[in-house]
C-alpha cells in the first residue's frame, strides 16, 4: 500500500493534476503491473500489484474529485441500487464465463485482468455510491483514517489474540 501510494503521488505530480496525461500514466502503470504478475512470482515491495493497483487509485481519485464535483439529477439512492445491482449481475455473468473468478493480486493471478478491471471498477462505485447514503460517522472515519495501521500490524495482533485465546482453558480444542 505504501508503494501504491508514493506511485499515485508521483503520478500525480506528474500529470500536474492533468487528467488525459493520468489516465495514459495509470494506463502504462496498470499494464507493466499485469505483465509483471504474469509468472506468479512475488515481487520486491509487491511492484507488480503496487502498477496494478494505481487504476483504482486514479478511479478513486476521479470519482472523488471530479464526478462528485458535480451536480447530478441522479438520487445518491438510485446510484447505489444500480451499482450494486450492476456489480452483482456482473459477478454472477462472470462466475459463469470464470468459474470462481479466482483472483490473488498476493500472487498476480487474475481470472481475466479487463474483466477484473470492469467488475472492480463497478465495485469502487458501489462502494463510493453507497458511502455517501451512509450517514457521518466518527468511528468509520476513525477506523477508515487508519485502515493502513491496521493493515500492517494485523499479524502481530493476531499473534497476540491467539496466545493469550489458548490460555483459556477448553479453547484449544475449539480451535
Amino acid at each position: 500500500l505504501l508503494v501504491l501510494e508514493i506511485i499515485f503521488f508521483v503520478l500525480i505530480k506528474l500529470s500536474g493534476k492533468n487528467i488525459y496525461l493520468l489516465l495514459v500514466a495509470t494506463l502504462a502503470c496498470t499494464i507493466v503491473g499485469y505483465m509483471l504478475s504474469a509468472n506468479s512470482f512475488v515481487k520486491p515491495w509487491k511492484i507488480d500489484t503496487a502498477l496494478t493497483c494505481t487504476q483504482y487509485m486514479t478511479f478513486g481519485y476521479l470519482l472523488n474529485n471530479i464526478v462528485d464535483k458535480r451536480e447530478t439529477s441522479i438520487d445518491n439512492r438510485l446510484k447505489a441500487v444500480i451499482g450494486t445491482l450492476l456489480f452483482f449481475a456482473l459477478l454472477i455473468t462472470m462466475n459463469f464465463i470464470w468459474p470462481g473468478c479466482s483472483v490473488d493480486m498476493n500472487m498476480g493471478t487474475y481470472f481475466n485482468p479487463l474483466a477484473f478491471t470492469v467488475l472492480s471498477f463497478v465495485g469502487i462505485y458501489m462502494c463510493f455510491a453507497i458511502c455517501k447514503l451512509i450517514k457521518h460517522s466518527k468511528i468509520l472515519q476513525f477506523v477508515g483514517q487508519n485502515t493502513f495501521i491496521y493493515f500492517v500490524f494485523h499479524m502481530y495482533v493476531v499473534k497476540v489474540v491467539l496466545t493469550v485465546v489458548l490460555k483459556v482453558p477448553f479453547a484449544k480444542k475449539s480451535l
